[in-house]
Formats: structure tokens, sequence, C-alpha cells
């Protein structure tokens, strides 16, 4: 999916003013919509708020988002590639709902819900593409708490998980994906944190307010730094044993609601919304911990960002969201079109033929300029293969497409090839005479110069090896430069790389791993390919790339993704 420009967050409630503040200051077009005017009233007035708690936590700024409140759901929808639904939490409703999304916006629109337990499956039953349907759950309140679960239902495409979890890493949060469990993890573990307080207090084994020291000092304090996983194995496995196998006998397995809360309810006591709850508020009391406890979170999250990493997962996360590198920006050269059959596209599969795009990576970065693939050469495609009805214009040539950008030929650091196949090499040849150097995978350059013979067609453009060709092979996964790394990925030949290219937005380039996003989806790789069985492990190993890095994955030849790609010269930044 291409960059998320555009967002509509349906409802406004406790966590749309500070979602849609989060959404706004990472340069996303934000639409709160909201039945209620005066709910609309009340949404900008929290998102000022919100706005000006961004700015005490210096939340990074990108420019272009804005943020403005509908009355009308088809004005709030207009051109929304996300929806983020938070209407209240009942079944029936978001049923209602979600229908009406799916009249007003694309078909490839990510349709995610902020519900705080209903399972996305039987949100998603009622809808005409449930594999677009998603969990997105923030935790309250949203412009503080830098984490969301990522929830998939049973027929949600990896596509759309993989598309949530880089637009909230866009945003400095952290995605997490979870498996459907009814109330999702967070809430799971702090209910049955709730539960056996509240089974404390209800057995007079402590009042309130000690139980709040005990808990915000005792395990809150310490689980802020460290992990329940992490605690374990720092405590020892040995010892939650040893005290596990008594003492989990002992505690509250209850599926009632604490007769405490039952009691309290029944008073009309419901907690700082009615002025008293277990504890009495008076309102000039509310508005003074409202305030004490939003800057204490703030403190709070700064400390907790300014800590080192504390596991593997958590420095990729560091890494994605803040990394200490160098300048990195993209442009994606259009090079032109080719004509496949289907089963090329993807193995077996039947169908007509396919147009397909063809296109180079040019990276600008602190070390140089790098030039990934280089296209067609369009005279070898029509006098070797013209049954592939190549098109390509002036404009569409490496050196037209490079003077877009503001490059000559002999500008570029590197060209990389990853891999020698006729659609990726055609442009090399232009590079003879200036030096650039030609780096790929040692077995390619072998491969290509002597192929076996059922792979003639993909070699069969040699104008890469002119005299003089200045090649620097490499093996294993190879760090090009400070961010920008060649991960192997055989198959569709036996020296095929992919590129992740690290930072606050990362970006993979699948090559040739699969073609279209569908294909990857499904696990199908090329019709063309040299090993079947490392073409699967390489799809699997794209796919866990993009998961870890948080990264969006480009495609080699998906018409349908290309067109939502930004094209020379417009650029994206890493």
């Amino acid at each position: 999916m291409a960059e998320v420009r555009k967002v509509a967050v349906i409802g406004t409630g406790t966590m749309g003013p500070g979602m849609g503040a989060v959404l706004a200051r990472a340069g996303i077009e934000t639409a709160l919509y909201d039945v209620s005017a005066e709910a609309l009233e009340r949404a900008k007035a929290g998102a000022e708020l919100a706005a000006t708690v961004l700015d005490r936590l210096e939340a990074p700024e990108e420019g272009g988002g804005t943020l403005r409140f509908e009355l009308e759901l088809a004005s709030a929808l207009e051109g929304a590639e996300f929806v983020l639904e938070a209407v209240p939490e009942k079944l029936e409703l978001k049923q209602e709902v979600y229908p009406q999304f799916e009249q007003h916006v694309a078909p490839d629109a990510i349709l995610a819900s902020n519900t705080s337990g209903i399972p996305i499956t039987k949100i998603a039953s009622v809808v005409e593409h449930p594999e677009r349907v998603v969990g997105m759950h923030w935790s309250n309140p949203p412009h503080l708490i830098p984490m969301i679960e990522v929830i998939p239902g049973e027929q949600t495409s990896q596509k759309t998980v993989d598309a949530t979890s880089v637009l909230v890493r866009r945003f400095g949060y952290h995605p997490v994906v979870e498996r459907e469990v009814a109330g999702f993890v967070e809430n799971r573990i702090l209910y049955a944190i709730l539960r056996e307080c509240l089974d404390l207090v209800d057995r007079g084994i402590i009042d309130p307010e000690g139980l709040d020291l005990n808990v915000r000092w005792g395990i809150g304090y310490k689980l802020a730094v460290i992990g329940p996983m992490e605690l374990l194995d720092m405590a020892g496995l040995d010892i939650y044993n040893a005290v596990g196998s008594y003492l989990n006998q002992d505690l509250s397995t209850s599926g009632e609601v604490s007769s405490t809360i039952r009691d309290l309810i029944e008073k009309g006591r419901l907690g700082m919304k009615t002025g008293g709850g277990i504890y009495d508020y008076t309102p000039e009391q509310i508005e003074q911990l409202r305030g004490q406890r939003a800057g204490k979170l703030v403190a709070g999250r700064q400390a907790l960002e300014q800590l080192p990493p504390s596991t593997a997962r958590e420095t990729a996360a560091q890494a994605s969201a803040c990394p200490a590198r160098a300048y990195v920006k993209v442009w994606l050269l259009d090079n032109g079109s080719i004509v496949i059959e289907h089963t090329q596209l993807m193995w077996n599969v039947p169908g007509p033929q396919v147009r397909i795009p063809v296109y180079s990576v040019l990276v600008e970065h602190d070390d140089g300029l790098f030039l990934f693939d280089t296209g067609i050469d369009y005279d070898h495609i029509e006098r070797v293969l013209p049954f592939e009805l190549p098109e390509q214009t002036e404009e569409q040539t490496i050196p037209a497409q490079l003077r877009a950008c503001g490059f000559e030929l002999g500008d570029v650091t590197a060209v990389v090839n990853s891999h020698l196949h006729i659609d990726h090499v055609g442009g090399n040849q232009l590079f003879k005479g200036t030096g650039v150097r030609h780096v790929l995978h040692e077995k390619e350059l072998a491969q290509g110069r002597n192929h076996e013979p059922f792979e003639f067609f993909g070699y069969s453009d040699k104008s890469w090896d002119y005299e003089g060709a200045n090649f620097h092979t490499v093996s294993g996964d190879h760090e090009l430069a400070k961010g920008i790394t060649l991960y192997e990925t055989p198959g569709h030949t036996v020296g095929h790389y992919s590129a992740l290219l690290d930072g606050d937005r990362p970006l993979l380039f699948a090559m040739d791993v699969s073609y279209t996003a569908a294909a990857l989806e499904k696990g199908i790789q090329p019709g063309f390919h040299h090993t079947p069985v490392d073409g699967v492990r390489s799809i699997a190993r794209v796919k866990e790339l993009a998961s870890e890095r948080g990264a969006e994955i480009f495609f080699s030849h998906d018409m349908d993704a290309w067109r939502g790609y930004k094209h020379a010269p417009e650029h994206y930044e890493v």
C-alpha cells in the first residue's frame, strides 16, 4: 500500500481528539467525525489540549498534516485511505457503520477498529472485504501512550497488518501484533490485575489507599522499566516455579465482578464522572488530578525514552523510530513496462496476460548516490522478446529519469543489481566509462555468465558485462551503507538480493521475490525461478523482515501498487 496521506477518525468520544492530534502531527490529513455537533466542539478543545501535550513531549512534527471536524460521514470519508473507527463499544453499532464505510472509500482502503475487546472477526463479518479490517487498539490517553495493539481477524490480510504497523511506526509509536483473543492482550492483563486487587480489598486484606501505593511503587514502577517476561528471567525461573506452585492456587479466579464495585454502582457512584467512586472528588480536585497525572505521564514517557532498550525487539523498535543514521532520500524511476503471461506473474496461476511496471530505485545517502537496478533496454526486448510488447518513452530512460531528479550518470556512486535478468540490467551499459561500481552477489555474476539453458531469456541481455565494467561482488547479507542493507533472498535466481532502507520510515524492496502484493500474501513466487524451495524461504524472509522492522514492502511488478507509489521527481524520505 502507498503511504497513507488521508485518515478519517469516526467517533470522537474519549480518545478521538488525541488520536486525531497524533495523526495530524505525523503529516496526515485527518478528518474527525461525530454525529453530534456538541461532541465535535468538545473534540476541538480536546485536540488542542492533546497538541499542547505533544509539544511538551517534543514529538516529531511532519509538514502537511491537518485536522478538520465533520458532521457528515461522506465528507469525513472522502479520499480516506485509512479509516479509524472509534464508535461506542457495541457490536451492533460497529456492524452498522462498517458497510457505510465501504460505500464511501476505495476498495483498498483499510478499515481499522479502536475497539478494546470486541472480536475483529465479528466486526468484519458484515463487510464485503473482510481482509482489510483490522484491530488498532490505542491506549488511553492516546497522545501519551506510544504503544498500539494491532489485531488481525480470521480473514485479515498480512498486507493490511503490515500497512497498519507501518502507519503506527510512522508517528513514532510501537505496534504490537497479536492473535485475536477476547479483550486483547493489554486489557486481559489489566483486568487480571484489577480482579486480584479488588479481591484483596473485598476481603479486607488491604484498604484502597494502601493497595494503590503498593501497586504504584511495588510493581507499577518496576514494570514500566522491566517487562513481565524480562522480570521472570531477572528473578529466576526456578524462583517463579517455587512460589507459583503454591501461590497460584490462592489467587482469585472469580468470574464475578467485585462486590465492592457492584455496591458502589448501585449507589450511583461511578467514579470521577459522578464526583465519587472508590474515592470522593470535588470538581476542583478532578481538574487538578487530571493535570497532575498528565504531567506525570509526560515526564515518565520522556524518562523512559531516554533509557537504552532492554530487549532485542525494543532495540529494533527504537532504531526504527529514532535511529542514528545518515540522510536518505529515495526516488522511484519509471523505466516503462512489459507484458508477461499470468503464470509468470504467479507460478501456475492461470489468467490473462498482464502489463507490469519496470522501475529502478535511486537512493541519495551521505555516503553516495546508489541506483538499484536499471530497468529494460527497449531495443533488446523488441529484438529478442517482442512478445513482451515493451513500452518505454524517452522520458522513461535512465538518463532522463536521473535528470528529472537533478542528477547525471556520472553522479552515481554505485549501481546495485538485485539480479541480472533483462528487466533489471538494461541501463547498466550506459555507465560504461564512468568508473561506477557494479555491486551484485558473487553467485549472480557467475550465473549470469554461465546460466542454465532454461534461463536463456532471463539472462539474454548481456550488455551489463561490458568491457571495463567495475564489478564489486558480495555474499551473504551485506551492509551497503549505514541504514542500507542487502538481504540474500535466492530462489528467483541463485544470487538474488532484496534491499532494506532503514530509518524513521523503513522501506523494503522485495525485488523479484514475489512480483505482487497478492503473490507475496499467498506465498506464490514468479513463474520463472531457479530454485523453488529457496523461493518459498525467501518469501517467508521478506515477510519476517517487514514485520520485524515495521517496513513498507515495495513490489517490483505490481501495476496496482505502482500506481499508488510516488514516482520521480517526487521522493520518499527514510
